[in-house]
């Protein structure tokens, strides 16, 4: 269902997804509630712009360049929420300006 609502399926696939739509009422009623779920998602976050100034401050203050040039955290446990954060950001940035 994820891949039809984002449009990635193929002619042929999305063709027959859409019938199988007029002729279940059960996953056309959960279409349209992951569609109203996602403008509510979008909407919420239109409205909030994010100021990261103060993250990525923090984020480049954990980081150190080792002698090999290679980048290194001081503290690992950092790198998942940072990832987090900046991946959420990513998928705000693209509610707000949707593919065509």
């Amino acid at each position: 269902m994820a891949l039809y609502l984002s449009g990635e399926l193929d002619t042929k696939v999305m063709a027959e997804f859409e019938l199988h739509l007029q002729r279940c009422s059960m996953c056309t009623r959960e279409v349209e509630q992951i569609r109203l779920n996602d403008d509510l998602l979008r909407n919420v976050f239109a409205r909030r712009p994010l100021d990261t100034r103060d993250l990525r401050a923090r984020f480049w203050s954990q980081i150190s360049i080792s002698k090999n040039n290679r980048l290194r955290f001081r503290r690992p446990v950092y790198m998942l929420p940072i990832a987090a954060l900046f991946n959420a950001r990513r998928l705000m940035d693209g509610a707000r300006h949707p593919r065509k």
